[in-house]
């Protein structure tokens, strides 16, 4: 009986045995969970954090396209003329606007790469596309104003790529260069207007009307040769009574500047303002305009 009961000793019960695994396995098993638990309570703060950031990426990268847009839209419109096609006309100030437009794109194309030595023959006065927004109507400018035609700055008829020049009637009945002489002053006016409309510094009423007879002589410069000396000869050959206005004033400015007593190569230094010759037509034309009863009651001198 003795040796049964020391026998029995050296093992546990099976059911107790049982019990003890089955305990371990639960332990292992719980610690096993609470680890993975740790674990993917970490992953989701984790995974939680990176979305939050990238929700606030997109929402900085939204809010940085908002105000890029907001400014683009506050950012002043630079006025021009859009149109790649002429408006309407009267088949005589048609010709007189293209004839404007052709030698225009003639100078460009010809003095725009030939070097910064030669950069004052270009014309600049307007480009060549602003032909497409101009409208042109006749009046009895002559018999009401005395003028050859006009443009009125913020006139109620100008809308976008359409600015109304007023000719007089007589042009119905004058050659294409002359009609041409008149409308590069006036569409000097037209850009003037959109010069200011873009914020650029405004002229006084008698430095515009200077800039724009300038721009007449400036356009006859780029005709061609058959077309300088068709207006030269009609310039000589006739009677100064029967000369038409404009060839009368493009005649005034080709004398002053042949008698500026500038050097010979001064003539053709261009259009810059430190020039003898520009100064000194600039000064002339200034003395022409205040003394004109006209031009006065404009300008209010």
């Amino acid at each position: 009986m003795l040796e049964k009961i020391k026998t029995q000793k050296g093992f546990i019960p099976i059911p107790l045995l049982i019990t003890i695994i089955a305990a371990i396995i639960f332990v292992s098993i719980a610690t096993v969970g609470v680890v993975l638990y740790k674990q993917g309570k970490l992953n989701n703060f984790i995974g939680n954090k990176q979305t939050q950031q990238v929700a606030q990426e997109e929402v900085l990268k939204n809010e940085q396209e908002l105000e890029k847009a907001r400014l683009e839209a506050e950012k002043p419109k630079t006025i021009s003329c859009a149109r790649t096609v002429r408006l309407d006309n009267k088949p005589q100030y048609d010709r007189a606007l293209s004839l404007i437009q052709q030698r225009i794109d003639e100078n460009h194309k010809y003095w725009t790469n030939a070097g910064e030595q030669y950069q004052d023959m270009l014309f600049i006065n307007f480009p060549p596309e602003l032909v497409n927004c101009i409208k042109i109507s006749e009046e009895d400018t002559r018999g009401s104003t005395g003028v050859e035609g006009y443009f009125t700055f913020n006139g109620q008829d100008i809308k976008k790529d359409y600015y109304p020049i007023t000719v007089s009637t007589d042009y119905g009945f004058t050659d294409d260069i002359v009609t041409a002489l008149l409308l590069s002053h006036e569409m000097t006016h037209v850009q003037q207007y959109m010069d200011a409309l873009n914020g650029k510094n405004s002229l006084s009423c008698i430095d515009s009307e200077i800039d724009a007879f300038i721009a007449q002589l400036d356009f006859y410069g780029i005709l061609n040769d058959e077309e300088i000396s068709s207006v030269y000869y009609r310039i000589h050959g006739s009677d100064e009574v029967f000369l038409h206005p404009q060839l009368k004033m493009l005649d005034t400015m080709l004398t002053i500047n042949r008698e500026s007593g500038c050097g010979f190569r001064d003539l053709f230094k261009g259009k810059d303002s430190t020039h003898c010759v520009d100064i000194n037509l600039r000064n002339k034309l200034r003395e022409i305009l205040t003394d004109d009863s006209y031009y006065r009651k404009q300008c209010g001198l």
